[in-house]
């Protein structure tokens, strides 16, 4: 019988974390952290905190992770990304880091804007559909980095983690 093989997709952000957990697979779970307090020692601890918890609640392996093409040159950004890398290497966990632009390219090799991303990672994942629909509803993109962790996630279940 095969092991069971769980990872965890992530979009980063000092603001809002995208989650998403795939099970062999299988999209199984996903949400929006919201961490709107202004940016400390606490704040970052707090986020660690939440990703340890989904590590262990959900036994993740491996750990693939969106980013923007440029990474920010913000202090707090960087400290995050330095502090999920000590939380994986304390844990045993791999992680890879995926640039926006490689995900728009396993999408598609034309120029896509997030909202047609969104929709391309929806007809892949049609669990997520849902918070498509309230996107388009209310007309803003609350989710996106909900579809960008589906989607960093996606990539890492094509092998390439």
């Amino acid at each position: 019988m095969a092991a069971v093989r769980t990872v965890l997709g992530l979009s980063l952000g000092t603001r809002m974390l995208g989650i998403a957990i795939a099970r062999n697979g299988q999209l199984q779970d996903w949400q929006l952290k919201n961490f709107k307090q202004k940016w400390s020692r606490s704040k970052l601890k707090k986020i660690l905190l939440t990703l340890d918890r989904i590590i262990d609640a959900h036994e993740i392996q491996a750990i693939a992770a969106k980013i923007p093409n440029r990474l920010p040159g913000s202090k707090a950004y960087a400290q995050l990304v330095g502090g999920l890398n000590v939380l994986c290497e304390r844990k045993g966990i791999s992680i890879s880091y995926y640039a926006l632009a490689d995900i728009k390219e396993r999408y598609c090799t034309e120029g896509i804007n997030k909202k047609q991303l969104a929709e391309l990672i929806a007809e892949e994942y049609p669990e997520i559909g849902p918070q498509l629909e309230k996107e388009r509803r209310n007309g803003r993109a609350y989710y996106d980095k909900v579809f960008e962790a589906v989607a960093a996630m996606g990539m890492s279940l094509d092998g390439k983690l």
